[in-house]
C-alpha cells in the first residue's frame, strides 16, 4: 500500500511537470509568433528571401525554412528540458545524441509536410482567395490519407526497427485474440520501443493494405499472456469498428471549421494591420496564431470523442479478456508508463484523448457487473 502510494505521488509530480512544460509551450509558441511578426523579423524574413529568390514562391521556400529554423531554436531548451525530465524520472533509455538525431528527422519531416500544406495556402491565396478554406480543407483530407497509408512503411521505421515475434506463446496470443475478436491482421510485428522507452504499448497503425499490428517490445517482456491479450483487444477494437476513419473524418471537419474561422478573422485583423495582400508572406505569423488559437478551443471536442471511442475499445477488450485480465493491464500500464491516473478535471478535458486509469478501471469494473 506504502509503494503503490508512493508511485502514485511519483507520477503526480511527474505530470504536473508535464502539464506545465505543455502550457508553457503553447505560451511560448503564440509569444514567439506575435514577437516575430511586430518586431518586424517576419518582414525582415520575408525581404531578404524575395532578394535571394527572385520570384514568390521561392521566396516563401526560404522564408518557412529560416521561420522554421529560427522556432526550433527558440524552443528547443525546453525540449531539451523535456527529454531530462524523462530521463529524471527513469523512462527514458534514449542517449542524448539519439534524442537529437530523432529531433532532426522529425523536424525534417515536419518541415517537408508543412511546406506542401502552407505551399497549398498560399497557392490557394492567391488563386482562390474566395475558397481557400473549403479547398485547403480538402487536401489537408487527402494528405492525412496518404500520410496515413505511408506511416508504417516509410515514417515509423525512420524512428524504430521492426522485427518478427519470436516468442510463442504470444504469437498464440496473438492469433487466439483476433480469433475471439473476429478481426484479422496479416502484419504484426514487435518493435524495439526498448531502445528509447521504457513505456509499453501497442496499436494497429495505417489504413489499407499497409496497416500493421505492432507490438512493443517492453509489452511483450513486462506483461503477462493475459495483461497483453487486454491490450490487442483494446487495440483490435479500433480497427474492427473503423475508429481510425471516424477520427479521419472527425479531425478533417474540425479542420475545414478551422480554416472558415480563420479565414473569417483574418480578413478583419489584416485590414487593422494594414496589411493588403492577405497572401503577403510576411503575414504568416498571423495565420499561425489563428491556427493556434481555434485548434486549442476545438481540441476538447476532438478529446472528447477520441474518449467515447476509446471506451467503446475498453469494453470491447473487457468483453473478450474479462474485467479483471483488462484491469490488471491498465494497473501494469499505469505502473510502466507512470501515468496520472486521476488528474484534474479541466487537464482531462483539454488534453486527454484517452479516458483516465482511474475511470477505466471503474468502467471494466461496472461493464464485468453487467455481463456476469
Amino acid at each position: 500500500m506504502i509503494a503503490l502510494q508512493k508511485q502514485e505521488d511519483k507520477a503526480k509530480t511527474y505530470w504536473k511537470q508535464k502539464y506545465t512544460i505543455y502550457f508553457f509551450s503553447l505560451f511560448l509558441g503564440v509569444v514567439f509568433l506575435v514577437l516575430i511578426y511586430f518586431s518586424g523579423v517576419s518582414e525582415i524574413l520575408a525581404g531578404s528571401s524575395y532578394r535571394i529568390a527572385k520570384s514568390y514562391y521561392p521566396a516563401l521556400f526560404l522564408y518557412l525554412l529560416f521561420f522554421f529554423i529560427f522556432y526550433r531554436i527558440f524552443n528547443l531548451p525546453l525540449l531539451y528540458f523535456s527529454f531530462i525530465l524523462e530521463k529524471k524520472y527513469s523512462l527514458s533509455n534514449q542517449k542524448t545524441l539519439s534524442w537529437f538525431f530523432d529531433l532532426l528527422k522529425s523536424d525534417i519531416l515536419s518541415f517537408i509536410f508543412s511546406l506542401i500544406l502552407i505551399g497549398s495556402l498560399y497557392f490557394l491565396l492567391q488563386n482562390i482567395f474566395w475558397a481557400w478554406w473549403l479547398l485547403l480543407a480538402f487536401i489537408y483530407l487527402f494528405f492525412t490519407l496518404f500520410i496515413s497509408r505511408l506511416f508504417p512503411v516509410l515514417i515509423l521505421p525512420l524512428f524504430f526497427k521492426y522485427k518478427d515475434i519470436k516468442n510463442e506463446d504470444v504469437k498464440n496470443a496473438i492469433a487466439e485474440t483476433m480469433k475471439k475478436a473476429k478481426v484479422q491482421v496479416a502484419d504484426v510485428f514487435e518493435i524495439d520501443f526498448s531502445k528509447k522507452t521504457k513505456k509499453s504499448n501497442a496499436a494497429v497503425i495505417g489504413i489499407g493494405p499497409k496497416k500493421r499490428l505492432i507490438i512493443a517490445d517492453n509489452l511483450i517482456r513486462n506483461f503477462t499472456i493475459e495483461e497483453i491479450k487486454a491490450v490487442l483487444a483494446h487495440e483490435l477494437a479500433h480497427y474492427k469498428y473503423n475508429h481510425i476513419w471516424r477520427l479521419i473524418i472527425l479531425n478533417s471537419t474540425i479542420i475545414l471549421l478551422t480554416f472558415y474561422l480563420m479565414d473569417i478573422a483574418a480578413v478583419g485583423i489584416f485590414r487593422v494591420l494594414g496589411i493588403n495582400n492577405i497572401y503577403d508572406i510576411k503575414a504568416f505569423p498571423i495565420f499561425a496564431v489563428l491556427f493556434y488559437v481555434f485548434s486549442f478551443i476545438f481540441m476538447p471536442f476532438q478529446n472528447a470523442y477520441s474518449r467515447k471511442i476509446e471506451q467503446d475499445a475498453d469494453r470491447f477488450s473487457v468483453q473478450i479478456v474479462g474485467k479483471d485480465q483488462f484491469i490488471h493491464a491498465m494497473e501494469r500500464l499505469s505502473a510502466e508508463n507512470l501515468a496520472d491516473i486521476n488528474p484534474p478535471f479541466i487537464i482531462k478535458i483539454l488534453l486527454y484523448s484517452h479516458p483516465t486509469i482511474k475511470e477505466r478501471i471503474n468502467f471494466a469494473r461496472r461493464i464485468g457487473e453487467l455481463t456476469k
